[in-house]
Formats: structure tokens, sequence, C-alpha cells
């Protein structure tokens, strides 16, 4: 399969996933948390419930700075504060968030908007509620003695997985720099991000896209950064949250309480340096402190305190999907997003209340 294509390959997982019963059990969460703590938030006071909490099942997808809000939550206890006993479970891509969706597996994802987009062009009801980083963020490293983008023709280059936005990322850089990703380079399917950094520091391949804290591991063993797509500032759900409309319809109270949980930890992430780093190193099993604040410092940088969902990054989606799905030319990218829940907290001041 072409890895333009692959982008859509999810789309028949999708279906496929969504019409089997006995869908085996996703795996367990990355790092079991400690008992919970008081939220370091200076935010809204919100009274500590009575009744008992309920059960939500949330995926996260990659085990990576980017994704502290979601530590935190469960952390220091952001998820009971607001009534819920959240479990996060550690789905490595969109072509296993988006059945899981479907299927209501798990009930909330953490997500790129790559997968989402592509199973609504699909038919599924799947939409993002959240974007609290909005450009899309991945960087292409390299063994040394590769020196320039164009010296990977005919190279390995590691991604996640076919379809994602590690993958989007990849199919960029390569087109930008005059590389056809599916006759000139070999893409490399390995998993995550964690097994991209060992591959490329095995010579298993000869350049990984990273995140971070990888991509910073990666600089201090002397691998050459080629490109960012940071860079180019291209709009994107690079982290969000994606929900079923049917879930969102039958559990609206549910979702406004974790859409609480949910800005209130980017607002711990932004404002507590010191915890987020903590959260990041338990969470990734990083101890180095240089790779800690280089990693919590890109990630706060490009971090949005109010995650609405930008219908241009969307669009990015969508431009890139045109070529071989006709649905995606003529779709309105306000279609793949529901921004109501962010829009309440900010109209309310919630949001503006929890940051000091």
């Amino acid at each position: 399969m072409s890895p333009r294509f692959a982008l859509l390959g999810l789309l028949s997982a999708v279906v496929v996933v969504a019409a089997c019963s006995g869908a085996a059990s996703p795996p367990s969460p990355a790092a079991q948390a400690p008992a919970p703590q008081a939220p370091a938030s200076g935010g809204a006071s919100t009274p500590a419930p009575t009744a008992p909490l309920q059960k939500l099942r949330v995926a996260y997808n990659a085990v990576s700075a980017e994704l502290a809000p979601a530590y935190l939550g469960e952390d220091l206890g952001i998820y009971r504060k607001y009534g819920l006993d959240v479990e996060l479970v550690y789905l490595q891509t969109s072509q296993q968030i988006a059945p899981a969706l479907i299927n209501q597996e798990v009930g909330i994802a953490y997500t790129a908007a790559a997968g989402t987009v592509a199973s609504r062009l699909q038919g599924s009801d799947l939409l993002m509620i959240s974007s609290y980083l909005p450009w899309m963020d991945f960087t292409l490293y390299s063994r040394p003695e590769i020196q320039r983008v164009e010296e990977l023709r005919g190279k390995r280059v590691g991604v996640t997985r076919f379809g994602g936005g590690l993958h989007l990322a990849a199919l960029i850089i390569l087109e930008r720099y005059g590389l056809d990703p599916e006759r000139e380079v070999t893409l490399s399917q390995l998993g995550g991000v964690p097994e991209i950094f060992v591959a490329l520091s095995s010579g298993a391949v000869d350049a990984g896209m990273l995140t971070s804290p990888e991509m910073f591991l990666a600089e201090d063993q002397g691998f050459r950064r080629l490109q960012a797509s940071l860079d180019y500032r291209i709009p994107y759900t690079m982290g969000g949250l994606g929900a079923s409309e049917r879930f969102l319809r039958e559990h609206e109270d549910l979702v406004r309480r974790f859409m609480r949980a949910h800005v209130e930890s980017i607002a711990v992430f932004l404002q507590d340096k010191e915890t987020a780093k903590r959260t990041i190193a338990k969470w990734t099993k990083g101890e180095e402190a240089s790779v800690l604040e280089r990693a919590y410092n890109h990630v706060a940088s490009a971090m949005a305190r109010v995650p609405y969902v930008d219908p241009a990054a969307i669009q990015t989606v969508l431009d890139q999907l045109a070529p071989q799905v006709p649905a995606a030319r003529t779709a309105r990218a306000e279609d793949f997003l529901d921004n109501r829940y962010v829009r309440e907290l900010d109209e309310s001041g919630f949001i503006q209340a929890l940051y000091r």
C-alpha cells in the first residue's frame, strides 16, 4: 500500500472494526497514577463531589510531553475533582482510536485530527471538541551523515502508523523538498515515537519523525534535525479531543465535567512548570533534567489556553486527502468540529478564572 493511500487505510479499518463484535480490550495505561492529590490549579472553585464518581474511559495516543494535560488530570486528582473516575487507555494511533470511539469502548480520546476527519468522511459521527496544540508539530531527524531532506531519496523513514498526524507531517515535509513519498522514500510503520527513536538509534531507519522528549534526546545523541513541521505554521490539531456525536448527545453532563478538568489541566501545565515536568518524567520515564526543561518549554510555547478547534486546522487534513477522496474536496471544515463546550467555558469566564 502506498504511503499516501495509507492515509485512507484507516477508513476501511474503522468500518471493519466497527462491524465486528468482541473487540479486544485496549492496552493498560502507560503508567499507574499515585493517590490523588489536591489540584495544583488556582482556578474556579468546585466543591468536592458527594455522589459516586462516574467512570469514563479516555484514550490517549502517545507517550510524550504533548500529552501532559491528560497525565496531570490523573496525577493531581483533577478528574476526581469534577466527579470522574477516568481510566486512561493507551491507543497508539488513529487506526485504533477511531473505531474505539465509534464502538464506545472509550468515550473521549486525546488525539490528532487526521484520523477523526478521515473517519467522518467515511460516514462515522466523530468530531473534534478541543484543540490545545493547534499547529502541526513533528520534527524529522536523521543519522548525522544525512545533511538534507533531499538525501533521504532511497532511504527509510520511521513513522508511527499510516493515516495519523505524524505520517501526514512526514508526507508534507518530503513533498516540500521535492520527494515522492510513494516512490522515492520507504516509510516504515513502527508503532510509537519511542519505537521510532529506538529504530533511529539502532540504524533500523535512516530518519524518523519525532516529538518531545525524544527529539531532544536525538539532538543530544548527535542526530541531525532536518526539518520541523512547526516551522511551516500549518494549522492542525496536533493535540486535542475527539468523541462521537452519539456519546456527546447521550452524556452531555459527563462531557462538560471532563472539559472542565481538561482546561484546568492545561492551566496547571502552563502555570506550574515543575509539576508539569515531574509528570512528564513519570509518564515518559525520562529523567534527564535538560531534556525535560526543553520538552516543557517547547510544548508550552505552542499550547493554547482556550482550546477552540480552528476550522483551518481541519481544512489542512481535508486538503491532504482531497486528491484521493472526492468527499474531502467539497466537505465543510465546520462539520468536523463542535466548539460549544469550549465556548461555554470561555464565555462564562471559567477558563479565565483558572489563571492567576
